[in-house]
């Protein structure tokens, strides 16, 4: 979901407390025109955001839970698959940088087995929620796990190849060919 073009999540809880807004603080991170806006309730500390696809989630590839999010101060939030025949799974991150946009992954490729139907997101979870806290949200998706390559030799090397322990007698020596 992007707040723009692309509506396309189904949320059942928290839908009255979402609505779309214009981007209030648009950045590098961030520059959408359109983003959601959260209202957090006052009197719950466990609200949630709720997203059911209405089918498994195929985790399979795509894994990490990307979310832009945007928070007016420093509050732990709470991202937990759930839904599905398989055992809810948890992850908590905290949000250090209040006041901006930032980008966040969330891992979730250890449960690419298991069957999950919805993301339940729980803002400032677990705390007394304050008068007027507002959490924006943009650009929820899944995207694969990213890789990089350590060392490929393509131009040569890299990293400092040595035997172990400097030992070329017992080690062998090394050369980029």
């Amino acid at each position: 979901d992007d707040f723009e073009c692309n509506r396309n999540a189904t949320y059942v809880n928290g839908w009255d407390s979402l609505s779309v807004v214009t981007n209030p603080a648009p950045n590098g991170v961030n520059p959408s025109t359109k983003v959601g806006r959260y209202g957090d309730p006052v009197t719950e500390q466990w609200a949630t955001l709720l997203i059911d696809f209405q089918d498994s989630i195929n985790l399979t590839l795509r894994n990490q839970l990307n979310i832009k999010i945007w928070s007016p101060r420093a509050v732990p939030i709470l991202f937990k698959l759930e839904g599905g025949s398989s055992n809810p799974k948890e992850i908590w991150i905290d949000v250090e940088d209040a006041g901006q946009w930032v980008d966040y992954t969330i891992d979730f490729s250890g449960e690419a087995p298991f069957n999950h139907k919805k993301i339940a997101i729980f803002f400032n979870a677990g705390m007394d929620p304050q008068a007027g806290d507002v959490y924006y949200i943009d650009d929820i998706f899944w995207s694969e796990k990213e890789t990089f390559v350590l060392e490929d030799f393509e131009g040569g090397a890299l990293l400092p190849w040595a035997p172990l322990n400097d030992q070329p007698l017992l080690h062998g020596t090394f050369a980029v060919i």
